[in-house]
């Protein structure tokens, strides 16, 4: 057995031990569990030497699960999926920990939706998390990252200004973080991305300030696809963008769920071609 996919179902203690019992974790590859409230025992330390992919979802408000994962062994680790419901100080902390000891080139660390519970805590690692995220030495080979739903905001945006490790991205997104203009100012002129070719910005609070902020950016010409949707640009704003001229011809852009008027859509269809995705666009 190399691959072993249990997400979706309620994994409790017992059922983590027997999961991650040596009969399977010496051999496998992929690893996806939905924890709730589980940990993973490590009475005689845990050691994984083939897992290369690693999935956990974990609705724990406690940062009991990743204090428990520090401590797992899994050598050759490449790519790590985790969706966690809070990120205090301290979860943030047992993760960092974690991630230093691992050269991953694909990273997920994906927030839940929502301000706040009952508990007081915020979902996602927000401003100070990203920013203690992109000091961390595990940056450094990391081509993929994944940070949606993690309310990082514009300040949390303008961290990636600061951070000088970020020299092998090639795909960032960051879905659902309300980000504005000045945060996208800060990626798009003052962050260091040399190898960024993908970039998400959907379900984000940016006008058409945002959108002039992209221009005269040697990072809107390096881009392959940026995605735009269910942004608050104006059809005024998103014509004037497309005709940039820094611009380049590879670019693809995606406008999914974008409120446009018709005539706006045809104009940029007749400039963009099959370059321009606008499925499900809100018709005005």
């Amino acid at each position: 057995l190399c691959e072993l996919d249990v997400a979706g179902n309620a994994v409790n203690s017992a059922g983590a031990d027997s999961l991650t019992s040596a009969t399977f974790r010496d051999h496998l590859q992929r690893l996806s569990l939905d924890l709730h409230d589980a940990q993973l025992r490590d009475r005689n330390g845990n050691c994984f030497p083939e897992l290369d992919f690693f999935s956990m979802k974990s609705m724990s408000s406690s940062s009991l699960v990743l204090r428990q994962l520090a401590r797992t062994e899994m050598p050759r680790l490449r790519a790590l999926n985790l969706e966690q419901r809070f990120y205090d100080s301290l979860c943030v902390e047992h993760l960092l920990n974690w991630l230093s000891q691992h050269s991953l080139s694909w990273l997920r660390l994906h927030g839940t939706p929502g301000e706040h519970d009952l508990s007081g805590l915020e979902h996602g690692l927000g401003p100070s998390g990203i920013q203690k995220l992109l000091q961390s030495p595990c940056m450094n080979s990391l081509e993929h990252l994944d940070l949606s739903t993690n309310q990082l905001g514009s300040q949390g945006a303008e961290a990636f200004a600061k951070a000088g490790n970020l020299q092998n991205l090639r795909t960032l997104d960051l879905a659902s973080n309300e980000i504005g203009p000045s945060g996208v100012k800060a990626l798009f002129h003052d962050a260091s991305l040399p190898q960024l070719r993908r970039l998400s910005l959907v379900d984000n609070p940016i006008d058409d300030e945002g959108l002039q902020a992209m221009v005269d950016s040697p990072l809107l010409d390096q881009l392959w696809d940026l995605w735009l949707g269910r942004t608050n640009v104006t059809d005024e704003g998103i014509l004037r963008f497309s005709e940039a001229a820094q611009i380049g011809p590879q670019l693809h852009l995606n406008l999914n769920r974008t409120s446009l008027h018709y005539a706006t859509v045809r104009a940029l269809k007749a400039k963009w071609g099959d370059r321009l995705s606008f499925t499900f666009v809100q018709w005005l």
